[in-house]
């Protein structure tokens, strides 16, 4: 609501409000006309009359200051007296040249609105009483005065019949239009009441409406919060969806490479066989036609070689290849680093030298010997990877209690401190794009966890790393 506006609850508030404004009024006035007063010389100039117009202008003033301390009926009482007190001592010093006497007919003006009609008769008859008691005093001489009218009858009379002609005129006037003044006023309390309602109801029906729009609106941050999380939790489930599928993708491409290479191995495995029996064969004839030198044995001693490097190879084709997901198999852990090294060895390059140290004790666990092949070849290539072309690759078998450990260390380029606790996370991969994809450390971790064992990495930049495999015995 803009503007302010005075509600008035009765009529009574209003004659409160009507009476303090009067009184603030009246001593306004009354400190701007004392001092003229005050310079006037007219019969006497300081007398008691200016003396008693300060002290009652003093007591003004302090009701007025103090107003909203005093009662309505008070301060009406005490306005009316103030009013006779004025008139009667200008009238007892001045007598009929008081020009004060003309505030009697103002009376009724300011009685009848709280004295009503009775009280207002008794009023001015009071006033009238001691004005024709003033001018009994004058004209007998109990009072005398330097005026020569104040002995003068026919001023007295026309004087005081003016002024109660006037105060019953304004006694008629004001007793109408007090009836008016009283039913408007009521009409307006009785308006501002209803407006005052009406202003209420706006204002509850305004925070009704705030409360219904704050309401709606924590409700609609609400929903927004749930469509995030629920976005999140979608987008989470979309991300894992896109890692099985990665993760099953490559998981047929595994297997395709598995097949293709168990027919590989029974592919070639057969044309070997032939190979050997004819290589024996051939042996057999040079010898019965006594054609066998040393140079011939030579020879037939590298074919040989060159057969069982094939054997050897074919063989751990069908270790890898054999990826069935059952841990049954019992697994030699020599033998499976040895078929290993024999399928990265057209990687090695003269500058690479790898040492092997196996521990007498054969070393066997319990597991799936195509998966273990796997694990150990993309550990072994990595490390291979990281040397770069030159540098060393120890690899060691060693029985400890119930556990084979499985130590690979090489003398790399190493990992970053902080990819260090990454690099089994699928996808995560510091190759170029193209070259790996970021899966082969996670699926490694997955079968070492497969076959209840453990994994950890240590690296330093530019020093190596250290890949500890640890695995139940059988």
């Amino acid at each position: 609501m803009s503007g302010k506006h005075t509600f008035y609850k009765s009529l009574d508030e209003l004659k409160q409000d009507v009476v303090n404004k009067a009184l603030v009024i009246s001593s306004i006035t009354g400190i701007l006309i004392i001092p003229v007063s005050l310079t006037s010389n007219t019969f006497g100039g300081w007398n008691y009359s200016r003396v008693s117009d300060i002290i009652i202008l003093s007591c003004l003033i302090i009701i007025a200051i103090f107003r909203h301390k005093f009662s309505l009926i008070f301060k009406a009482y005490l306005v009316l007296l103030g009013l006779l007190l004025v008139v009667f001592i200008d009238l007892s010093l001045l007598g009929v040249a008081s020009a004060n006497k003309v505030l009697l007919a103002l009376l009724p003006l300011l009685s009848i609105v709280h004295l009503k009609y009775r009280g207002t008769t008794y009023l001015m008859g009071f006033a009238y009483s001691l004005y024709i008691l003033f001018a009994y005093l004058f004209l007998s001489g109990v009072i005398s005065s330097v005026n020569p009218n104040n002995q003068d009858l026919s001023a007295w009379l026309i004087n005081g019949f003016m002024l109660f002609l006037s105060s019953i005129i304004v006694f008629l006037v004001v007793s109408k239009s007090n009836k008016t003044y009283q039913f408007l006023v009521s009409g307006l309390i009785k308006a501002n009441r209803k407006l005052k309602k009406n202003e209420f109801g706006l204002k509850t029906e305004q925070d009704s409406l705030e409360n219904q729009v704050e309401t709606r609106t924590q409700a609609v941050l609400k929903t927004n919060k749930e469509l995030e999380q629920q976005k999140e939790e979608l987008q989470q489930t979309v991300d894992r969806l896109n890692e099985t599928t990665d993760r099953l993708i490559q998981s047929e491409k595994l297997a395709s490479i598995g097949l293709l290479a168990s027919g590989i191995a029974h592919e070639i495995n057969n044309p070997l066989n032939y190979i050997r029996g004819g290589v024996v064969l051939l042996e057999d004839i040079l010898k019965e036609r006594s054609q066998y030198d040393d140079d011939i044995h030579q020879t037939i001693d590298s074919m040989n070689d060159g057969i069982n490097r094939a054997t050897r190879i074919v063989k751990s084709l069908n270790q890898y290849s054999h990826s069935a997901g059952e841990l049954t198999d019992e697994c030699n852990l020599n033998e499976i680093i040895k078929n290993c090294m024999n399928l990265l060895r057209n990687k090695l390059p003269e500058g690479i030298k790898v040492n092997l140290k196996f521990d007498q004790m054969v070393s066997r666990v319990r597991g799936n010997n195509g998966k273990l092949h796997q694990t150990f070849i993309n550990i072994i290539d990595n490390s291979l990877h990281s040397l770069n072309g030159h540098g060393e690759i120890d690899i060691s078998i060693a029985n400890q209690n119930k556990l084979v450990i499985v130590s690979i260390i090489d003398t790399g380029s190493g990992i970053d401190e902080k990819n260090i606790s990454k690099i089994m996370d699928p996808f995560f991969t510091t190759k170029d794009v193209g070259e790996g994809s970021g899966l082969g450390l996670y699926i490694v971790s997955s079968i070492v966890k497969q076959h209840g064992g453990q994994i950890a990495f240590q690296s330093t930049l530019e020093k190596g790393t250290t890949c500890t495999i640890s695995l139940p015995k059988d």
